[in-house]
């Protein structure tokens, strides 16, 4: 959202006013008159394929919740903003909270969308429903080059849609960018997939792909999944959010006067460009859903071990000692690695006679390597050997499927002998049968040893013990010093769980480092819509975590009410407010402006959150 500063110091200054008469009205203007809410529908028919803005305007009460809006499961309701607005009408001070949402349907049809409803003193109150046309998409002779027309464009599909259970399948999504299209913030989330396991990992590459008579800057996502159940499952629709910087007006120079008829306009060039209004336009677009269908494992050669586990596995063990003596322990590795899910790879069985074996948890380590979910499992075993000699571990084997070939194979190890040395108790009773004439040489040797004097006497300096005395006077107070700062640790550690308000206040300036560090980042890899972006978030969210407000949609208007209220100074406001819009405009900037600025903006950001930092007003 582009911010005005013109604009929101008009709005904190009516708020201001609105306040003031609010104090002198009795019963406090509008405070306890019955709430409002009220619906309507931008564009109440569309085709599919398109999206329209439902807007939720709630007037007559000065609560902040946002309004429940009833969910179907044909469509997706997205909040994308919300303003407020305060008007004083012959000393009467009206109120009202517009909320934004984005409406994208995935089937044609006739939905009704609410009531919407909020709560109050113990109250509900229901707005009026709005009805919603979807009819299918214009054809081809209706509406030629679609494809040419559309900014972005989106699909999903997978790679394999009939795996076996347990087996990986990857989910790409393709977020196709028109060339020239001036598109940022595009992010998706993952619709509930009963039946499936993610890993929470993905890979993404981009290509440039020829769509029609244009050009597209591809980002392909790749997320691998495991399904869990046999069956037909739908994904889907998923639904993408991106800003749009679109053309708000005309230019003065595209008037007929200085239009060309025999070629390019000499104005049409990115410098004069940037005299056209703009604005920041938030859309959603969804894919279309898609069918899946798990088949189970086969039964025919299924080894009677075999309890899970899809994928292609190795098998390796190691001994962290080749002797040890009988009674001591020997750790025994094992390592399960491949390709697959390795999470719920049977586990291998140890047996050894003579031999106690104690196990541990086993750990696991997974990662995406090219579109491929590779990992290890290691199962830590502490082998304890009773007697000596040599003894031999087994060959361990694990049984798997592997989809690729269809059939269930063993991932075996190498056996390996651990040699096993007397123990002590064992050297000893050894030593004792010896012959009656050495025991004889023993007894008459343990004759000659002198008794052992169990008292220093008069060796004892009286110094030390004068020195002992005095250290226990320093010695006594430490353990009651020692209580006082576990006590104040865990009286922050229980505060900072406990008290949001203080844990975002103490950490504010760590997370805006950690933002300046990736706008640095990015600055050295001459991503420069990436630097205005970090810079705008350490900024916001310092604000945000200081005041203890929502960083999500955070507007200029709350920002200029939030520190006027805690009595800001308006100068430094002002810097604050012309700050993020700057940062708006330098994320859509051509890249020759966004290099100059960049540098700017970190210094600028470094200097706005110093002097936040020393605002005594701001402190706790």
């Amino acid at each position: 959202m582009t911010f005005s500063y013109k604009c929101a110091r008009a709005l904190s200054i009516a708020r201001l006013v609105a306040l003031s008469v609010f104090a002198l009205l009795p019963g406090g203007a509008n405070a306890d008159s019955e709430p409002k809410i009220e619906i309507t529908l931008s564009r109440p028919q569309i085709t599919l394929g398109e999206g329209t803005s439902l807007i939720v305007t709630l007037s007559g009460t000065g609560g902040s919740s946002e309004p429940i809006l009833p969910q179907i499961a044909e469509v997706d309701i997205v909040l994308q903003g919300r303003t407020q607005s305060v008007q004083i009408i012959n000393m009467e001070v009206n109120t009202s909270r517009i909320f934004r949402y984005a409406v994208m349907p995935h089937k044609t049809g006739e939905f009704t969308l609410g009531p919407a409803e909020i709560k109050r003193n113990g109250q509900t109150y229901k707005s009026n429903v709005v009805q919603l046309s979807v009819t299918g998409a214009a054809s081809q002779d209706r509406q030629p080059n679609a494809a040419e027309t559309r900014n972005v464009i989106v699909e999903v599909s997978v790679d394999n849609a009939k795996p076996y259970v347990g087996q990986q399948i990857n989910l790409i999504l393709h977020l196709a960018r028109k060339a020239g299209a001036r598109i940022g913030n595009a992010d998706f989330k993952l619709p509930d997939l009963p039946g499936f396991w993610n890993e929470n990992m993905e890979s993404r590459r981009e290509y440039t792909q020829r769509v029609g008579n244009a050009d597209y800057m591809v980002t392909e996502v790749a997320i691998p999944l495991f399904p869990m159940k046999e069956g037909d499952t739908t994904v889907g629709p998923i639904t993408i959010g991106y800003d749009e910087v679109v053309q708000s007006g005309s230019s003065p120079f595209e008037s007929p006067f200085f239009n060309d008829p025999f070629g390019k306009s000499p104005f049409d060039d990115d410098f004069f460009k940037l005299f056209k209004p703009e604005q920041i336009v938030k859309r959603a677009v969804s894919t279309r859903p898609i069918q899946i269908r798990a088949r189970p494992l086969p039964l025919e050669g299924r080894p009677e071990a075999f309890k899970s586990g899809v994928g292609s596995f190795s098998l390796n063990t190691r001994l962290s000692s080749k002797e040890v003596k009988a009674g001591e322990s020997a750790t025994l590795t094992v390592t399960v690695s491949g390709e697959g899910n390795i999470r719920d790879i049977t586990d291998p069985k140890l047996n050894i006679e003579g031999v106690k074996a104690y196990s541990d948890t086993p750990s696991v380590n997974v990662k995406n390597y090219r579109e491929n979910v590779v990992g290890e499992k290691v199962y830590k075993l502490a082998l304890v050997p009773q007697y000596a000699g040599d003894v031999v571990i087994p060959k361990l084997s694990v049984p798997y499927f592997n989809p690729k070939t269809g059939r269930y194979e063993l991932a075996t190890s190498a056996a390996l002998t651990l040699k096993v040395l007397p123990s002590e108790e064992e050297t000893v009773a050894s030593q004792a049968s010896e012959t009656p004439r050495a025991r004889e040489r023993a007894d008459s040797t343990r004759h000659d040893i002198l008794p052992i004097h169990e008292r220093i006497g008069s060796i004892e300096s009286d110094r030390l013990v004068l020195w002992l005395s005095r250290l226990r006077l320093l010695v006594y107070p430490l353990p009651l010093a020692a209580y006082a700062l576990c006590f104040a640790i865990v009286r922050r550690r229980e505060r900072l769980r406990t008290d949001t308000a203080f844990r975002r206040y103490k950490f504010a300036l760590k997370t805006a480092e950690a933002h300046m560090e990736k706008a640095r980042e990015a600055a050295q890899r001459q991503k420069w819509d990436e630097v205005f972006t970090e810079c705008s978030r350490a900024l916001a969210e310092y604000l945000a975590d200081r005041l203890d407000v929502p960083a999500a949609g955070l507007t200029a208007a709350d920002i200029c009410a939030a520190l006027s209220s805690r009595n800001v100074r308006e100068e430094l406001t002002a810097e604050i407010v012309k700050f993020l819009e700057g940062c708006d405009y330098g994320r859509f900037a051509s890249a020759g402006r966004g290099a100059g600025l960049a540098d700017e903006y970190l210094k600028e950001t470094d200097r706005l959150i110093g002097l936040l930092q020393e605002e005594e007003t701001l402190r706790r």
